[in-house]
């Protein structure tokens, strides 16, 4: 993970058939650590957040361009209600099968 990793959540999305804010979060508001692969050129999160909402990152670490402390590449957010909407609706399949996610798609 690099420096930059937490600011793509102020890009954030939320899950489809989740009902829950869209608040944008930081290393602080993270609970617990599910799942995290940090490669060369990208990271991958995915969290419990203090209030209860799920979140996953993907973010693009080689090509990042930085205007004014935001992000402007790839790099994304999602939020959602529970976890098994964070894995399945949130994250790709390559992404589930990088980070050892087994189960029903």
């Amino acid at each position: 993970m690099d420096k930059n990793t937490f600011k793509c959540a102020e890009r954030l999305v939320c899950v489809f058939g989740s009902q829950v804010a869209i608040n944008p979060f930081n290393e602080d508001d993270v609970d617990e650590v599910l799942h995290t692969e940090d490669g060369e050129e990208e990271f991958v999160g995915v969290y419990k957040l203090n209030d209860g909402r799920f979140a996953s990152i993907f973010h693009k670490k080689t090509n990042s361009i930085i205007i004014d402390d935001k992000i402007l590449d790839e790099s994304i957010a999602h939020v959602a209600s529970s976890y098994e909407k964070i894995v399945y609706l949130g994250l790709t399949d390559e992404i589930r099968d990088n980070l050892g996610i087994k189960g029903t798609k």
